[in-house]
């Protein structure tokens, strides 16, 4: 009897304890020590700008009838010729659904921990003195600019300050880590954002000529067949 007791007690805990990290994933957990740097909303972000020594990341987030359009939000990465920077490839993409989870995570824009103001030799050190790493975020047309430099040990945080002065802050480095991989982590692949079995007709034109397919019992996935309008 005591056997049965403690394992319903122990599949009891379990299942709080899976309904709590299941209910946690759909939120942004900041740490207890983390510091508002920009009361930012979600629906005034206009612009995030990343400026690193290999590439400027340029997201701009659009609207669509007050909300967050499908297509609505791009992407813009400028990366330099590494033998002659002045030569600049420039690739602009429409953004997937996951930037919607990014401004999530971005907003309101914190800090997890301020470390203060430090003197020039401690900038220095933390690579804040000349950085050449930037990262700027706009909301109701107003901009407000983040010098970055060095990663923490570990790699979990960035040390970073506004541009112009002020209190170091530790910024977490997966926010920024993404931003980076924006090409591989927020381009929209979907041709169109509807399930096959919803699609009726497909009309592909060429200099050719143009061909009209259509889709036979297209709510059954094991008889559903595409044949020629023609046909």
């Amino acid at each position: 009897m005591r056997s049965v007791l403690v394992h319903g007690a122990l599949a009891t805990f379990g299942l709080v304890a899976a309904f709590y990290v299941w209910t946690a994933g759909d939120r942004t957990v900041r740490p207890a020590e983390s510091v508002t740097l920009f009361a930012c909303a979600d629906s005034t972000l206009e612009a995030v700008k990343l400026v690193t020594k290999k590439k400027t990341v340029d997201v701009q987030f659009g609207r669509k009838d007050g909300k967050k359009g499908e297509l609505a939000s791009f992407i813009s990465v400028h990366t330099p010729d590494e033998t002659t920077p002045t030569n600049v490839t420039v690739d602009r993409f429409a953004a997937s659904d996951k930037l919607d989870r990014l401004a999530e995570r971005l907003l309101p824009f914190s800090a997890d921990r301020s470390v203060g103001t430090v003197d020039d030799a401690k900038l220095r050190e933390l690579g804040l003195h000349t950085p050449s790493d930037s990262l700027a975020v706009t909301c109701s047309g107003e901009t407000r600019e983040w010098v970055l430099g060095n990663k923490t040990y570990g790699g979990r945080t960035r040390y970073a300050m506004a541009k112009g002065g002020g209190p170091v802050q530790l910024l977490a480095n997966g926010l920024i880590s993404d931003l980076e991989m924006s090409e591989f982590r927020f381009m929209q692949r979907d041709l169109v954002r509807v399930q096959l079995r919803d699609l009726e007709k497909i009309e592909v034109t060429a200099a050719a000529g143009a061909r009209t397919l259509i889709q036979l019992n297209r709510l059954d996935s094991v008889k559903a067949t595409w044949v020629d309008a023609e046909e």
